[in-house]
């Protein structure tokens, strides 16, 4: 059972009549909801409220949890819960109900409804028309190919720009901001080529480097199991060391695939060299 806490207090109070029945109007999010008390009064019975709970209960299977709610609500016997109907939830129970006056209520309670659907749909703004959805398409598309971004990104942008759902949901009266925004959209920015440079290195040179990284790599090793036993005699050593042995690695492991990279020339015609380099780099 669905459960609604209203403050009747912030909601707009108006009522409606049928025949010679006042009915008190619940209005939630613009939506006309009426009793179970007001409704079984205007359906003629004696006992209104429990005879609608009756009808209700009986066919509880057949409502949406938009067409009916139990509420709290202020009454003459303090706050108490209340069964309350939507004028569809109420033309449904007049249908269950067998008084020589719900044919007659019936009728009327869709009339409301239907002033209330017109009056709902003349506040939404007017949407773009079918031309303007094909000139937003065509401006997309072009887009697309100006910019580099993917069609379905230029529709996302669209559709956060002007808080819609769906790109043919903007309203008419912006078409003209829309088309701009597609046009204004700019080209994918590509990051700047990164500058290469060239070098002649000797055998030796190579060897070095590739030592001077293995070098590094052991002493970096050494740092990582000097951090605990810092740690346990409370050396003041011991966080440098841990800041030490922890960005240095990540400046290692960047480096590696350079190394290797740097030794490749030597598989060839070097091929003993080669080996001890890559075990060097492997011992790590």
């Amino acid at each position: 059972m669905i459960e609604f806490k209203f403050n009747l207090e912030n909601k707009r109070m108006t009522t409606l009549t049928f025949q010679n029945t006042t009915l008190s109007v619940i209005n939630q999010n613009n939506q006309t909801f009426l009793t179970a008390s007001d409704l079984g009064k205007a359906l003629d019975y004696s006992d209104a409220d429990r005879s609608v709970r009756r009808l209700y209960t009986a066919n509880a299977d057949e409502f949406t949890a938009e067409m009916t709610a139990l509420v709290e609500m202020k009454t003459a016997g303090g706050i108490q819960k209340v069964r309350i109907f939507s004028l569809r939830g109420a033309h449904l129970i007049a249908m269950f109900a067998r008084t020589k006056i719900a044919k007659e209520f019936r009728k009327w309670v869709l009339d409301v409804l239907d002033k209330e659907v017109r009056k709902t749909t003349a506040l939404l703004p007017n949407t773009i028309t079918p031309e303007q959805q094909q000139a937003i398409q065509s401006a997309v598309q072009q887009a697309h190919h100006r910019t580099g971004l993917h069609w379905q990104e230029i529709y996302r942008q669209l559709k956060s720009a002007f808080k819609v759902a769906k790109y043919d949901q903007i309203p008419q009266s912006q078409f003209g901001n829309a088309m701009a925004f597609i046009m204004n959209l700019q080209p994918i920015a590509l990051p700047p080529a990164e500058e290469r440079f060239t070098f002649d290195l000797t055998k030796e040179e190579i060897s070095n480097l590739t030592l001077l990284l293995f070098s590094h790599g052991q002493m970096n090793w050494l740092l990582g199991k000097l951090v605990k036993p810092l740690e346990v005699i409370g050396s003041s050593y011991s966080p440098t060391v841990y800041g030490h042995h922890t960005e240095y690695k990540r400046f290692y492991d960047k480096s590696l695939p350079l190394a290797r990279k740097l030794i490749e020339p030597l598989k060839q015609a070097h091929r003993a060299d080669f080996e001890h380099l890559l075990y060097r780099l492997s011992a790590n």
